[in-house]
């Protein structure tokens, strides 16, 4: 269980980079982001 919790969570990330950078968001947008989560 504790592994497809990790897989979920690497797949999160993933995507997350995808719309960052679909949304040419900068690094310093990308904190703002991830601070309000």
């Amino acid at each position: 269980m504790a592994f497809k919790a990790a897989k979920i969570r690497e797949y999160e990330k993933q995507i997350d980079q995808m719309v960052y950078k679909f949304y040419g968001l900068t690094e310093v947008e990308i904190k703002v982001v991830e601070g309000a989560k």
